[in-house]
């Protein structure tokens, strides 16, 4: 078991090490578009961002998929006035959705979601420029991980799920991360 810990830190030590030198591990808490209205109707937003940044966040990313604009810019301007980094984070990148959520303000950064290098709907140079001073986030699957495409992220994370750790640790050096 420690050989397996110890394996799994290396392994998680080489990703970080090695990606791009933009990225940046960032420790926040996701926001759900659920529990986002929750705390919204409840008057409870300010009190939660505040047990986020207690707990040591310095990042709230927020899924922005559905939330309407207003809410989106409330969320934002509360996480900036408690000095948490907002970002928000779309899951369903369609053309129009990433139009939207690239205009609303507040937000230091976009997080797009493995399905967009699934099947792109906007060229990721296109999006990178819609964002103008803002922050991209890319979150990759294994298989869709490209150096030159990472090299247009500010952050990048790689989703490894494993079933073993053997192949955990095959994709790692397979996507060149590792040695």
């Amino acid at each position: 078991m420690a050989l397996i810990r110890r394996t799994i830190a290396a392994t998680a030590a080489a990703i970080s090490v090695l990606l791009p030198s933009a990225a940046a591990a960032a420790d926040g808490y996701w926001l759900d578009q659920y529990n986002a209205l929750l705390f919204i109707g409840l008057f409870r937003l300010d009190k939660e961002l505040e047990e986020m940044k207690q707990k040591g966040a310095a990042v709230v990313m927020v899924h922005a998929d559905s939330l309407p604009d207003p809410l989106l810019r409330w969320i934002a301007w509360r996480a900036n006035r408690l000095k948490l980094k907002p970002v928000a984070w779309i899951q369903r990148p369609t053309a129009s959705n990433l139009k939207r959520i690239s205009k609303i303000s507040g937000y230091k950064a976009l997080q797009i979601d493995d399905h967009f290098f699934a099947k792109p709907p906007v060229e990721i140079t296109s999006l990178r420029a819609k964002l103008r001073d803002r922050q991209l986030w890319c979150s990759f699957q294994p298989g869709q991980f490209s150096w030159q495409t990472a090299q247009l992220c500010d952050h990048v994370d790689i989703q490894l799920y494993r079933n073993t750790c053997n192949s955990t640790i095959d994709a790692a050096y397979r996507l060149g991360v590792a040695g």
